[in-house]
This record gives C-alpha cells, sequence and structure tokens, in this order.
C-alpha cells in the first residue's frame, strides 16, 4: 500500500514537471538511466518507474489521467468516523441495557 501510494506521488510530481516544460521522453530518459544504475539495490523500483513510464505514455498520447485509487490520507479520518460511530451504537446498547 505504502509503495503504491509513493509511486503515485512520484507521478503527481510527473505531472507537476509535464506541466511546467519537461517532456514526457525526457522524464522517461531519466527514469530509465536510474532504474539500470540502481537495479541492484532497488528491488521494487523497476515496477515504479514502468507504472510512471506508462503514466508519461498516457500523457504523451493524450490518454493522462488521474489514480484510479482514493488517496490513503482517507483512511485515518474514516478509521475515526467508525470507531465513533461503534462506540455511539454499542454506549446506547449498553444505556438500554441498564
Amino acid at each position: 500500500m505504502l509503495a503504491d501510494r509513493f509511486v503515485d506521488l512520484e507521478r503527481a510530481a510527473d505531472r507537476y514537471a509535464l506541466s511546467h516544460g519537461a517532456t514526457p521522453a525526457g522524464i522517461a530518459s531519466a527514469l530509465l538511466k536510474v532504474d539500470v544504475v540502481e537495479v541492484g539495490s532497488f528491488a521494487a523500483f523497476s515496477n515504479a518507474a514502468n507504472r510512471r513510464i506508462g503514466g508519461l505514455l498516457e500523457f504523451a498520447t493524450g490518454r493522462a489521467g488521474e489514480s484510479d485509487r482514493l488517496p490513503y490520507e482517507w483512511f485515518p479520518p474514516a478509521m475515526a468516523g467508525l470507531v465513533l460511530a461503534l462506540c455511539h451504537v454499542l454506549g446506547g446498547l449498553v444505556a438500554a441495557q441498564a
């Protein structure tokens, strides 16, 4: 989950760079050079680079879109809401039995 979030953030950075004059080919070229150099130290980087290059290809062909996943920042507030709702329900049940 965390690796997916990092890739999403990197793809957002790629979109920012593209909107400020970088080219998809330039970013992809840099990714491929880093991937070749770092292949021994980051086993999961190849998948991240592949996903980022896929995003760059989508941008270059005009099919760019946002991630289809919700950002993970929504998770803590949603869990807090769930806990509060459960406490409210359980509190009502305890009060009804008393």
